[in-house]
């Protein structure tokens, strides 16, 4: 790993650190998942040398067997088996699939919030599958998958396993990425990884790489008098309680992953079309704090989605009325109409 990418790692981890105490065990992950994905750039650029230059042989052989210029029929739709187990190395995870992937459309993937379940999307998939692919997955050690074989799991390591599942399920070439809540992290990762394969991204209600160091922040230091809930706040940003989730996913580690990835110079997602969608009465589901905190806490989650559709220079956030949870299951159609409008389709 470059000595550049490891200091901005490091200094992200020790900047999350002053609110949140990570398991020494984090930092360690998060560079050597970094040093691995900069030896698979480097591995898939001498794979695409290799790989045009059999394109440009095989191009010679069949002219010349063939004739130039001689039409060939059109690919029948690519339909995939709509329930199946995918190895990705030595484990396997569940994928479902729906609709078909008529020629030039990209397929798309919905991907859950932790501890969501894809039945969330039923009424999003119905909608779109008679126009697009539409695939969920379990992520490891969820639903049907197989567990991870290490851990802490990541921002990163999510989306590794996505990109193998890309590539041994055969999704194809051109992916519409929709995350839900946190996953909208590993979702990021995965768009700056690989950029030639994400079409468009569509955020529901994401939570940003600064959000738990600013909720943190907004607690306060304790107060005689204050109230329980206050109390049990800061204890859990203080142990890190967060990342005892069931996916066992560091959320620390992750956010200092995303936020090194979208403070560097430079839109994170280039030209990539992103919409981020906003529940309008997000505030109300907050904890109930008191006032001040609850509005830097709703301040906090704003500005990381502002900066999420600001790292393309195709980037929008549109508040959902009415909404103040799930948007998936409460707002589908807004879901779809997203999906369609970074895929480049019109309805």
């Amino acid at each position: 790993m470059s000595p550049d990418v490891e200091e901005v790692v490091r200094r992200e981890l020790d900047a999350v650190s002053a609110e949140v105490t990570p398991r020494p065990e984090w930092t360690a992950a998060v560079l050597t998942g970094l040093e691995h994905e900069q030896a698979k750039v480097r591995r898939r650029r001498l794979a695409s040398v290799v790989a045009a230059a059999a394109v440009v042989a095989l191009v010679v052989v069949v002219v010349g067997a063939r004739g130039a210029g001689r039409p060939q029929p059109a690919p029948e739709p690519d339909r995939t088996t709509r329930h199946q187990m995918v190895d990705i190395g030595g484990r396997s995870l569940g994928l479902s699939c729906w609709g078909v992937s008529p020629a030039g459309t990209p397929t798309v993937v919905l991907e859950t919030g932790l501890g969501g379940h894809a039945a969330t999307y039923d009424e999003v998939r119905a909608d779109l599958a008679d126009e697009l692919r539409v695939c969920t997955y379990d992520r490891a050690g969820t639903g049907q998958s197989h567990a991870a074989n290490s851990f802490p799991r990541t921002a990163r390591t999510l989306s590794d396993d996505l990109a193998a599942l890309v590539e041994a399920g055969g999704l194809g070439r051109s992916i519409v990425l929709v995350t839900d809540g946190f996953t909208a992290l590993s979702g990021a990762v995965f768009a700056g990884d690989h950029p030639e394969l994400v079409t468009g991204l569509v955020f529901l209600d994401p939570r940003g790489p600064h959000v738990s160091r600013a909720e943190a922040r907004a607690l306060g230091e304790p107060a005689p008098g204050e109230v329980e809930l206050l109390t049990e706040l800061r204890s859990q940003y203080r142990t890190d309680s967060l990342s005892r989730n069931g996916e066992q996913v560091s959320y620390p580690a992750s956010e200092a992953e995303v936020a090194a990835l979208l403070d560097a110079p430079g839109p994170a997602f280039g030209a990539t079309p992103v919409v981020v969608l906003s529940p309008a009465l997000g505030r109300q589901a907050l904890p109930p704090l008191p006032g001040a905190i609850r509005s830097r806490w709703w301040q906090a989650w704003q500005a990381d989605q502002d900066l999420l559709a600001s790292e393309s220079t195709s980037g929008a956030v549109r508040d959902v009325p009415e909404v103040s949870g799930s948007l998936a299951a409460s707002a589908p159609t807004w879901v779809s109409s997203a999906v369609r409008e970074v895929a480049g389709l019109e309805r």
